[in-house]
């Protein structure tokens, strides 16, 4: 998390008829290489001088920019309340940084409480020794003037104590004078876009997860995501036909097609995380009574012709169909497997895999599969493409 920051020494003013006296309650802090813990104290040399300022550099258009600190208190205090001052052609929004535990490990043997999400801004009461990270969002306001010369824009963001006592931050704003492109040729995006919630069935928790969905991808988007996986439910294969042919249900897929296609167009989707097809397994082909002793291979190809020619009467973004999550051992051939009854019902493909050289078992699926995902463990390819 790269920031930069300002500490400021809070100071609650107590006013007698003859002197004020100056009380510390907070320490503001930043490192640019590192973290500060939820109950961890700020080393000195993260601290800052009051009269410092945050600097932020925004492109005149098309950059979201951040810029934040973290608060440690001194003793028990309540942050209740902010003030904006000047920015003048910009937008901020406040959003408190939440810990979360976190697995480490690979094995699960270690875990640590780490900054994982962001909070809207709300009152929040510090314990003595607590330490919370500010995080300001920095962009253009729409429609705002982009000018042709470089310019400084400053302001300050006042935090108000319970207590009545307050804290200002300056910010000070390099504004270039070009816009920032999106870059859409390049596949860039997250892992799901719908929150996973137990008992969907309840049309409470339905509306919940939908209107939440709805949100998710405006925000991936705003964030410069080209591309998402996932959504509130896939395709359906109900049974087959008699003679031939699946019967499949669309309306959740549908829905998640249709909030999809209004923000990112017709760009692919994965199917990773909520579309993937229900009712035949997508990672294996295994054969199912209700199959009704017809080849797996044979009903996974009708189930995608049946999908593509649904996705070109809806008007589908592209849909590509993960076929396996790390697969290894015998889980191998049996993504390629899948992959192909997928590619011969004309379908596209894709696999996480942490694929690490190309005398890994796992580069057979380079020539079966059309998408290899590489995940975070596959450090080895990348060096070996660099390499060549």
């Amino acid at each position: 998390m790269t920031t930069t920051v300002v500490v400021v020494m809070m100071k609650m003013k107590m006013e007698s008829t003859m002197m004020m006296l100056w009380i510390d309650i907070f320490l503001v802090a930043h490192s640019d290489d590192s973290d500060i813990g939820a109950f961890e104290q700020p080393l000195r040399s993260e601290l800052l001088g009051e009269d410092q300022t945050i600097n932020v550099t925004l492109s005149a258009e098309g950059e979201i920019s951040q810029a934040s600190f973290c608060l440690h208190a001194l003793q028990n205090a309540t942050v209740s309340s902010f003030l904006l001052q000047g920015f003048d052609g910009l937008e901020l929004e406040l959003s408190w940084v939440r810990y979360k535990l976190k697995r480490r490990t690979m094995d699960g043997s270690v875990y640590s409480f780490e900054p994982l999400l962001l909070d809207p801004f709300h009152p929040l009461h510090f314990q003595q020794g607590m330490s919370r990270r500010l995080w300001v969002q920095v962009a253009r306001s729409p429609g705002g003037s982009r000018g042709c010369e470089e310019r400084e824009i400053r302001g300050s963001v006042v935090l108000v104590l319970s207590s009545t006592a307050e804290l200002k931050i300056n910010i000070v704003v390099r504004s270039l004078p070009f816009p920032l492109p999106w870059v859409d040729d390049l596949l860039l995006g997250w892992l799901g876009t719908a929150v996973s919630y137990p008992q969907t069935s309840f049309p409470e928790v339905r509306a919940k997860q939908e209107e939440e969905t709805s949100k998710s991808v405006l925000l991936l988007r705003s964030y410069g995501s080209t591309g998402v996986t996932g959504g509130g439910g896939g395709p359906t294969l109900l049974g087959l036909k008699e003679g031939g042919g699946v019967e499949m249900e669309f309306e959740e897929a549908d829905a998640s097609m249709a909030v999809i296609r209004e923000s990112f167009g017709r760009r692919e989707v994965n199917s990773y995380a909520g579309l993937s097809v229900r009712g035949i397994d997508m990672y294996a082909p295994r054969t199912t009574s209700a199959m009704g002793g017809r080849r797996y291979e044979d009903v996974m190809a009708e189930v995608v012709q049946e999908i593509r020619q649904h996705a070109r009467d809806h008007d589908w973004p592209e849909y590509t169909m993960n076929v396996g999550d790390e697969p290894s051992g015998g889980a191998i051939d049996s993504s390629i497997q899948v992959a192909r009854a997928i590619r011969r019902g004309g379908g596209r493909t894709s696999v996480f895999t942490s694929l690490s050289d190309v005398g890994d078992e796992r580069s057979a699926l380079i020539d079966e599969v059309d998408l290899l995902i590489l995940t975070l463990h596959s450090g080895g390819t990348r060096s070996s493409l660099r390499a060549n």
